[in-house]
């Protein structure tokens, strides 16, 4: 099967560590989870296209075998303010980020803009993925915090058993992935009391080579609240 892209439905769970200071955040954690037909990723594609009215999604023939996934992950991130104007402020969040485990194995870094109000609420909206996962924890600064941003990101990857195979078959479903990823990200954030609500566009480009379909583009809201 060599050349097919695998579909591999994955879930995790994640605990992290998160140590805050004035201008930085430093992440440690470790993701635990499965990957394969017991993660239920055909059950929710298909049942979503089936609520959409859309058609079934006929690539699970080629899923991954069940097994158990982890990763070690651990990163930090950099609060640099620039101007205030009329209350508005301005602030750069450069990152950087590493994984290793049987998932995946990379190291990254990363550098966001934002423009808004209570800009030390956060260290910036936290990806869906490929980047580091969990890192949304917020403290309420003022009544309403709110901004825009725009950032990149960049990795090279070493594993990625989502595309490269399950770690002991080696002759099921797998493709070639590409050691150089980069996303694109922009979007909103805006924390109220104890609740946080954001939207993120992600541009991502290809993660392994037999793909022409050029950047990979989606959409994601996320709802958090401090208890």
């Amino acid at each position: 099967m060599a050349g097919d892209r695998p579909y591999a439905g994955v879930l995790l769970g994640t605990l992290n560590l998160i140590n805050d200071t004035d201008l930085s955040r430093s992440v440690v954690g470790i993701q635990l989870g499965v990957m394969g037909p017991a993660a239920g990723g055909k059950q929710v594609q298909n049942g979503f296209h089936s609520v959409i009215g859309d058609s079934s999604n006929q690539g699970w023939n080629h899923q991954l075998r069940n097994q158990p996934v982890f990763q070690v992950q651990g990163g930090r991130i950099w609060r640099f303010p620039l101007i205030k104007v009329a209350g508005i402020e301005t602030d750069i969040l450069p990152a950087i980020s590493a994984a290793i485990g049987d998932y995946r194995i990379y190291g990254g870094g990363a550098a966001t803009l934002r423009i808004g109000q209570g800009l030390n609420s956060d260290f910036g909206n936290a990806t869906i993925g490929p980047g580091l996962d969990g890192t949304d924890a917020f403290v309420r600064t003022k009544p309403v915090a709110w901004y825009v941003y725009g950032g990149v990101e960049g990795q090279a990857v070493a594993l990625d058993a989502s595309l490269q195979g399950n770690t002991f078959y080696r002759y099921g479903p797998h493709t070639s992935k590409k050691w150089d990823q980069g996303t694109i990200h922009a979007g909103v954030a805006v924390m109220w009391r104890g609740l946080r609500l954001s939207y993120s566009q992600n541009w991502q480009t290809a993660q392994f080579r037999q793909s022409r379909a050029g950047l990979f583009n989606y959409g994601s809201v996320k709802l958090s609240f401090k208890f």
